[in-house]
């Protein structure tokens, strides 16, 4: 079977019998899916994708999240947004991912008289959300990239601003670009992913950025929130689909990922994606990890395990 029709039934196997549906999942973590245009529900599942795209495992998000109260600054706009607005006279407010010098280690702040502003060192919100977080080695990172982005989205973006509401700043970018031409979605979904630019430990483009857009208008997952962003450049590609496109001869080193992802399955990509994370995660299937468990493939999916050719199965 070639690479194609080998792909086409991955997705049949692994996504089409079996749809994911990320309501259940996002209502687990304390998140209204069916209420995507209220801008604390919006806010929450982009703090909720930050915590999980910078190495926390969904299962110790799920307990964790819902155990920090309602009305702590994590998941509150206004107060977190009060708090930020306090340090506007600081050094660390021109990119608190980048300026902050304060960091967390064993238990700990290490070095706080470093702090910017030292006098209300406990009244800062990157330090509010790090305690908020102890439960994690690398929450500070979190809680500075939180913080700028709050910053950079619903104080300083003048859409954003209006309501302090992130789905005015997505559909004002897709209204900007509505209909100029032939890309214009394309467009708007650079534009969007721009505004992410220059905050530390984000990359480019963000996982998180892609993650959430995604999850939020992707078919796959079935949130549709904004249907008309560039899908194409949202795919959250992941360790496991790497090596899975490795090791069925989807990926060589004259491409990435994406672009092959984009040729094997150009109907859909994502849904190539997810197939492919299904099959190797150890959250989902668990079945084509690091060390592939073909006796289990054998079992559950039989018509993938036939179709395989694989140098490593047996």
């Amino acid at each position: 079977m070639d690479s194609k029709n080998f792909a086409q039934l991955l997705v049949e196997e692994l996504v089409d019998k079996h749809p994911p549906d990320s309501r259940e999942f996002i209502r687990g973590c304390g998140i209204d899916p069916d209420n995507l245009d209220d801008p604390d529900e919006i806010w929450k599942f982009f703090v909720r994708c930050n915590l999980e795209s910078l190495g926390i495992k969904s299962i110790i998000i799920g307990d964790r999240w819902n155990q920090i109260p309602e009305n702590n600054i994590l998941k509150q706009r206004a107060k977190l947004l009060d708090s930020i607005k306090s340090l506007e006279h600081t050094k660390c407010y021109k990119n608190f991912s980048t300026e902050c010098p304060v960091e967390f280690r064993a238990g700990s702040f290490s070095n706080e008289e470093e702090c910017c502003n030292k006098a209300k060192f406990d009244e800062c919100p990157v330090i509010k959300i790090t305690k908020e977080l102890k439960w994690h080695k690398g929450h500070y990172k979190i809680a500075k990239i939180i913080v700028e982005c709050a910053k950079r989205l619903l104080i300083e973006n003048k859409y954003g601003k209006k309501n302090t509401n992130f789905n005015d700043v997505v559909e004002a970018v897709i209204e900007e670009h509505r209909g100029s031409d032939d890309v214009w979605k394309r467009k708007a979904t650079e534009e969007l992913i721009d505004l992410f630019k220059g905050i530390k430990w984000y990359g480019n483009p963000p996982k998180v950025i892609v993650w959430f857009f995604s999850e939020l208008s992707s078919p796959v997952h079935q949130v549709n929130h904004w249907s008309e962003l560039d899908l194409w450049q949202l795919t959250p590609v992941d360790t496991h689909v790497g090596r899975l496109a490795h090791r069925f001869g989807f990926l060589d080193n004259n491409n990435n990922i994406k672009d092959a992802l984009d040729n094997i399955y150009p109907e859909e990509p994502r849904k190539l994606d997810f197939a492919l994370y299904r099959f190797g995660g150890g959250v989902e299937r668990d079945i084509c990890g690091k060390e592939p468990d073909c006796e289990k493939c054998k079992k559950e999916v039989p018509k993938i395990y036939e179709a395989c050719s694989c140098d490593i199965k047996y």
